[in-house]
């Protein structure tokens, strides 16, 4: 087995899926089988934690979680050491917005992206914003209220591995708003979307 120890200053809590991504950056070869021994395992159900738990990972699946002295390690695998750190199932953001990178005033916000670069500084803000919520643990993330075409395009980006972010399987354009409701992009197979109108709001 290959080992890897991860200081304590790389990461303290992390996410088990979160862990395999960031070893996964498109410039870094990713290792076939990676395993993470030692940590604290949540598992998101009603249940105690797992001390000294362990996770398999086989390309990008899970395919054995729970305690270390139970779960088979591959010997070809990369084992990181998780030991003094939790690990826990990838987050879901329900209402995430990529265009702002946690600014709360739209007034000054937008007006300041077209002064300062337009189209080409909000392509960069939307890559950093996405790459910051992957490594705070969300894997998942619904973007509700970005330009249509610049969100499927970093979504599209996300998916081929050319931009560190989460996964991003809806987006609507709240700012186009049709008459009769929001417009929703959903996938209904992988490289197709269906335009999904929804009488809300």
């Amino acid at each position: 087995m290959i080992r890897t120890r991860l200081t304590a200053t790389v990461i303290a809590a992390v996410s088990c899926v979160i862990t395999f991504l960031s070893i996964a950056t498109p410039s870094a070869q990713a290792p076939r089988r990676v395993a993470l021994v030692g940590g604290m395992l949540l598992t998101g159900y009603e249940v105690p934690p797992i001390h000294h738990a362990a996770v398999v990972i086989e390309g990008n699946k899970i395919v054995a979680a729970g305690p270390a002295s139970e779960i088979k390690i591959p010997a070809d695998a990369t084992v990181v050491d998780t030991s003094g750190r939790t690990m826990l199932p990838g987050l879901i953001e329900t209402h995430g917005h990529l265009v702002v990178l946690g600014h709360g005033s739209y007034d000054t916000w937008f007006p300041w992206i077209n002064s300062h670069g337009g189209d080409a500084t909000m392509t960069r803000v939307m890559e950093i914003a996405a790459k910051q919520l992957l490594m705070a643990g969300v894997t998942t993330t619904i973007d509700l209220g970005e330009p249509l075409k610049p969100i499927l395009s970093i979504r599209d980006r996300i998916n081929k591995g050319e931009v560190v972010g989460s996964r991003r399987p809806a987006s609507s354009n709240s700012r186009s708003r049709p008459r009769g409701g929001w417009r929703f992009v959903l996938p209904t197979r992988p490289g197709h979307d269906s335009l999904v109108k929804c009488s809300c709001g």
